[in-house]
């Protein structure tokens, strides 16, 4: 059985994503510091590749970690759909943060992310018909 590492850390405020997808476990933006300088995530990553949370979040700072025999979802922390459906080839994939950039606007932000929702949207409804 996998043993996990839960990390608490401060990440880009604008953008909290991962660098990289699919990290190795599920991850939260769980809040946004008040002054907006930073977002606070939590992700879980197996302990065997705990050195790995720079590969996909390299702005971590602030970082906090206890060992966990399991992850446990809750009503805060929900399993997300991608981590639910980590083996389904027909999921189509994330957009990765590194290829949006950063600091645009949010009609740019909207027009590039457009055709990754519909997309995600499109494979949902088809799986509710189904």
């Amino acid at each position: 059985m996998t043993e996990w590492v839960r990390f608490r850390f401060q990440a880009e405020h604008d953008d909290s994503r991962p660098i990289k997808f699919p990290p190795p476990g599920p991850w939260w933006e769980t809040a946004l510091a008040c002054n907006g300088d930073f977002a606070t995530v939590v992700a879980y990553f197996p302990k065997e590749r705990q050195g790995e949370l720079w590969d996909y979040w390299p702005e971590a700072n602030e970082i906090t970690k206890t060992d966990e025999k399991e992850i446990i979802f809750t009503s805060r922390f929900p399993c997300p759909e991608w981590w639910e459906n980590k083996n389904d080839s027909s999921l189509p994939p994330p957009v990765n943060r590194s290829d949006i950039g950063k600091r645009k606007t949010y009609e740019e932000l909207q027009l590039e992310l457009g055709k990754a929702v519909l997309e995600s949207l499109e494979y949902f409804y088809r799986k509710d018909k189904q």
